[in-house]
């Protein structure tokens, strides 16, 4: 669960328990309520079920931190302009993005469709981590 959702359950004067509230006993002892619905002791211990507090009263109830106010954003210089491409270049460019996008089995399938004899083969590093003892 998250912060400041609530739990599910109520304190002794049927107010809903949120997550993070902090919550006192009976006893006065005090407890925050984690993300898991359990109380958790603020000085340190054991999580606790909360239906297991004798008299579960919350003490105060759980905040967001307030937001802290973003500087302005910086205008940015604006990126040059690429040059123009002529109709060669962007079709030279739009076949590179295909040839880029296609697997390795569909560029050999190509290419024996036009008549290529294809052989490939790849270079697959294999690292082995081996214990010796001296």
């Amino acid at each position: 669960m998250r912060m400041g959702q609530s739990i599910g359950l109520t304190d002794q004067l049927l107010r809903d328990i949120h997550v993070g509230d902090l919550l006192t006993d009976a006893d006065g002892v005090e407890y925050t309520v984690d993300k898991y619905a359990r109380a958790v002791h603020t000085k340190g211990g054991n999580e606790v079920p909360i239906r297991k507090l004798k008299g579960c009263e919350i003490k105060e109830y759980w905040t967001p931190a307030p937001e802290v106010e973003k500087p302005a954003p910086v205008a940015e210089k604006p990126a040059p302009e690429p040059a123009e491409m002529n109709e060669e270049e962007k079709q030279l460019e739009l076949i590179n993005m295909y040839v880029h996008a296609s697997g390795d089995q569909r560029l050999v399938a190509e290419l024996r469709s036009r008549g290529w004899t294809v052989t490939c083969t790849k270079t697959v590093e294999k690292i082995v981590y081996e214990e010796v003892a001296l």
